[in-house]
């Protein structure tokens, strides 16, 4: 099986990450897209809780059908020890999966960070690599039209303020981020 990873802290899952699975479907047609909520930010950012950010995420991709799933294995990989880095969590796929080639999914913007990962040149031998364009990016050769280019920032600060969203986010993740008072 060939599967498509989309990480991210998903805090909260908004339209350019349901954009970002889709084009990696389009683009790269593999057996499914798994979203993959982190466990904790490695960079320290404070999150949601796990078990929400994996629900909005499962709220996000529902529409998309049944190839698209949330992803717990962040939790599963934290559960043994893993510190959170792509490089443990792609170990520890390959062990648990030998039959499964994974295609990791990455934006421009994080491209353009890849410096900050460990071990990054060891992920680029383990995975296929799909980079996708985003607005405010430099463009990538052969990355695709840009997605567009929401900010999670800006989306936590209408929540918390109760301001409109303007479709940023999923009908269903708005509300469940409402009804859980998630970003207040």
């Amino acid at each position: 099986m060939r599967v498509a990873l989309v990480g991210g802290s998903f805090n909260p899952p908004h339209l350019g990450h349901v954009l970002l699975a889709a084009a990696a479907m389009a683009r790269a047609e593999p057996d499914e897209v798994w979203l993959v909520p982190a466990w904790r930010h490695v960079f320290g950012k404070v999150l949601a809780p796990f078990e929400a950010r994996l629900r909005m995420v499962e709220l996000a991709v529902d529409p998309l059908g049944s190839r698209f799933r949330a992803s717990r294995i962040e939790a599963e990989a934290a559960a043994w020890g893993s510190s959170g880095s792509t490089i443990e969590l792609l170990e520890w796929l390959r062990g648990r999966n030998p039959t499964h080639r994974y295609l990791l999914v990455l934006g421009a913007d994080v491209w353009a960070e890849r410096d900050r990962w460990r071990r990054f040149g060891e992920i680029e031998s383990l995975v296929e690599i799909l980079l996708v364009n985003r607005e405010g990016q430099p463009g990538l050769a052969g990355a695709g039209p840009p997605l567009p280019a929401i900010s999670s920032t800006e989306v936590r600060r209408r929540l918390a303020a109760g301001e409109p969203l303007d479709g940023l986010l999923p009908a269903s993740v708005e509300r469940y981020a409402r009804e859980h008072a998630l970003y207040r």
